[in-house]
């Protein structure tokens, strides 16, 4: 094993906390009357372990999530990019399947696909805070 690894660290180590309703911005059907898709549930631990796992120590991370209908998550795409494509790829399957969302509505209450916009704040208490 590479001593330069950092291994596992138990999920209470790594602190997740999403942003405020306030600072998220869903983004919502391209036509009038719509409702925007919704999260239900993130399972932040999920996500934090991966992103601790692959080295984010400490990120606000935002990301833009494709929905489908049916509320299942179709694209997935991030605020940032990294060197390396698979933390991309890693951290947006850890995302997809860490979260619940409803679909977006047209504005009769049918579901449509839209899209949904979050930000999770990764915290390492490994790491300064300012």
């Amino acid at each position: 094993m590479n001593s330069l690894c950092l291994g596992f660290v138990p999920a209470a180590l790594v602190l997740a906390a999403p942003l405020m309703a306030s600072e998220l911005q869903p983004v919502s059907a391209d036509m009038a009357g719509a409702q925007p898709a919704q999260l239900l549930e993130i399972d932040f631990i999920r996500v934090t372990k991966r992103a601790f796992n692959l080295g984010l120590l400490s990120k606000d991370l935002g990301y833009t999530l494709t929905v489908a209908a049916d509320g299942t998550v179709t694209d997935c795409q991030l605020s940032r990019r990294f060197r390396n494509p698979i933390t991309t790829k890693e951290m947006c399957r850890s995302i997809t399947r860490a979260v619940t969302l409803s679909p977006a509505r047209d504005a009769a209450g049918n579901p449509v696909s839209g899209t949904y916009q979050g930000m999770i704040r990764i915290q390492s208490p490994f790491t300064a805070t300012q």
